[in-house]
């Protein structure tokens, strides 16, 4: 009833007010004087608000992303594609923007989802973050105030915001991996560097290191000692050499009964002119304790013997002659020589395992009972030098016999 009544008096008052106006000549329409004035209250009480939220603005600062301008101004980060399509004549990728550029923010409250959809095509809202992770901040350099003459795809369809760079795009599809190649199995240090054995007579004749030009003002003592790059006269001594040849300096070391002398690599040498019987050369390397006095022989030609071995079947019996460095005990690196050389068929990169010196059957023994493994480094003409590549027991000793086991994969195979 209090309702009823509340209802009735309500209805009461407004149709006396609805008379009231009759009377004073305005009419009762749809479109009534009160509807008018409210209308036009509501727009001056939202107008100035609005006006002002279409026409709001942001002057891009180090650090700004759009991620951070949506959620300010729009009130929700994701709404961020309708700053980056108000603002496409300034940004080239919403991934960079710069300092300085001035972006127009569209006015807050509206849904943007249709307008960040557009470029995505039909009914494809941007993929948005795993995360709410900052995009990108504003870039330092260049500060553009207009779009940059790059050719870009006015769509961005990348797969998220966050997986191209302006300028540079890395494919990272496919791993590509670069192809190796084995190292050879004896090097030139190898072989010019290592110590060998040989009869005096083979190594004859020999030029000799005569003296080193230098330029010495002050009439200093200065050491005999031969270094890199030092320019050097050579007494030939019958030796026969052409401009540009490379020698290599020698010093007898230690007697190896009839094998002959060990003799010691001390340099490299390349010739730069011939007057006579003597010449001058430059030292390319040192490899010893070079001298004024030490002996020259042609140094050869390395040879690579490849990058592959092969098993060998019924290998030659060689025996040590003894170590480069005399020592009890046998280590890889060291670097040992052995009593069959050119003339017998051995090669650069030949292996060979040794085996104990009370081994009577080496030729039938099985590789896996030797004790260490050397790989030809040079050959002279009945004697090699080896290097010790592998070891299971450091006590190789003297006359040692040792197997031929395996050799390089001839050219082509």
């Amino acid at each position: 009833m209090a309702q009823l009544r509340a209802e009735d008096g309500l209805m009461r008052k407004t149709t006396d007010r609805g008379t009231a106006l009759s009377r004073s000549g305005i009419g009762t329409g749809s479109t009534s004087l009160v509807s008018i004035v409210l209308a036009l209250l509501a727009l001056a009480v939202a107008g100035p608000a609005a006006a002002q939220q279409a026409g709001r603005t942001h002057v891009v600062k180090k650090g700004d992303t759009l991620w951070d301008l949506a959620a300010r101004y729009l009130s929700n980060p994701f709404q961020w594609p309708a700053i980056f399509q108000l603002n496409r004549a300034l940004i080239n990728d919403p991934h960079w923007i710069y300092p300085g550029q001035e972006f127009r923010i569209p006015p807050a409250g509206q849904d943007h989802t249709r307008v960040a959809q557009q470029p995505m095509g039909a009914g494809q809202a941007p993929e948005r973050p795993a995360t709410p992770s900052r995009a990108p901040t504003a870039a330092t350099g260049p500060q553009p105030n207009a779009a940059q003459p790059q050719e870009r795809s006015e769509a961005f369809s990348g797969p998220s915001i966050f997986d191209r760079s302006p300028d540079v795009t890395i494919h990272v599809s496919t791993l590509s991996m670069e192809k190796v190649t084995p190292p050879d199995l004896v090097s030139p240090s190898d072989y010019y560097r290592a110590s060998f054995v040989a009869p005096p007579a083979s190594v004859a004749p020999r030029a000799i290191t005569s003296r080193i030009i230098v330029e010495n003002p002050l009439d200093l003592e200065l050491p005999p000692s031969v270094r890199p790059y030092d320019r050097i006269v050579i007494s030939l001594g019958g030796l026969s050499v052409q401009e540009g040849e490379l020698l290599q300096a020698i010093r007898p070391d230690v007697m190896r009964g009839k094998a002959g002398w060990q003799y010691a690599s001390m340099g490299l040498v390349r010739v730069t002119s011939v007057q006579g019987d003597s010449a001058r050369a430059v030292v390319q390397t040192v490899f010893g304790d070079y001298q004024v006095g030490d002996p020259l022989i042609p140094a050869g030609s390395y040879v690579s013997p490849g990058a592959a071995l092969e098993p060998v079947q019924d290998g030659m019996v060689a025996h040590l002659l003894g170590f480069e460095t005399e020592q009890p005990l046998l280590s890889t690196e060291d670097v040992v020589f052995l009593d069959r050389g050119a003339a017998d068929g051995v090669h650069t990169g030949d292996e060979f395992t040794i085996f104990s010196r009370h081994e009577n059957q080496p030729s039938s023994a099985p590789a896996s009972s030797g004790l260490s493994v050397v790989r030809v480094i040079r050959t002279m003409e009945h004697t090699a030098s080896a290097r010790v590549v592998a070891t299971r027991d450091v006590g190789s000793a003297p006359d040692a016999p040792a197997r031929l086991i395996s050799r390089p994969v001839p050219s082509g195979g």
